[in-house]
């Protein structure tokens, strides 16, 4: 049986959801792929989306990594900023996500937890890699994730562009973002493990804890 692809998330709160889902609503003359929805596919933050094996990921293990997040930051809450609206290649559009440095600690500590539960023969070692940076290569053989360590961005997926070499964002939908995202700050109050679906969505939610 083909493992499945999965991933450890930050989930914004429903208030931004909505707002991040009506702007993807508003763009898709401009925007392809997938749908963002309140229900479904929700915009999420990827902490790591990897073939692990099935059970790995379980609350008692999100919990572990909270409780060491917490014990190497503190009480602090976990939040972010909306940045850019930007084309990471080939043909993605992603909203950048400033999470100050707490972003690489959880992903770290994520990492370190879970990766033991990684199915390497489940790594596509050979697909098409055409826009990825040489470490990104490294990450993605090793992983089956790209944006790992120096390479993380945090991101909220919002689609596709309908030509992959499309250098820039349509200016009506830069406006749009910037009037409607851009600078928002995103408290981030739970944890998810979650199954992807088309274009690395997040399809279904198999565990959560409150951060």
């Amino acid at each position: 049986m083909r493992t499945a692809l999965t991933g450890v998330a930050l989930i914004p709160t429903q208030e931004l959801i909505e707002k991040i889902v009506s702007f993807r609503n508003a763009s898709s003359a401009e925007i392809t792929g997938p749908l963002l929805g309140s229900n479904i596919n929700f915009p999420h933050v990827s902490i790591l989306q990897c073939p692990f094996r099935a059970g790995v990921l379980n609350e008692s293990r999100l919990l572990s990594i909270v409780d060491q997040f917490r014990s190497e930051k503190g009480d602090s809450m976990l939040e972010g900023a909306i940045g850019c609206l930007y084309i990471q290649p080939v043909g993605w559009v992603f909203a950048g996500i400033d999470l100050s440095g707490s972003g690489l600690v959880i992903q770290r500590i994520a990492l370190s937890q879970l990766e033991a539960g990684i199915d390497d023969k489940a790594i596509d070692i050979q697909r098409d890699m055409t826009g990825y940076t040489a470490q990104e290569k490294l990450n993605f053989q090793k992983y089956g994730y790209r944006y790992i360590g120096n390479e993380f961005k945090p991101h909220i997926t919002i689609g596709r562009t309908f030509n992959d070499h499309q250098l820039k964002i349509l200016d009506v939908t830069e406006e749009r973002f910037k009037n409607s995202l851009r600078g928002r700050v995103i408290p981030f109050r739970r944890l998810v493990a979650y199954r992807a679906g088309e274009f690395g969505s997040l399809s279904e939610i198999i565990s959560e804890v409150a951060i």
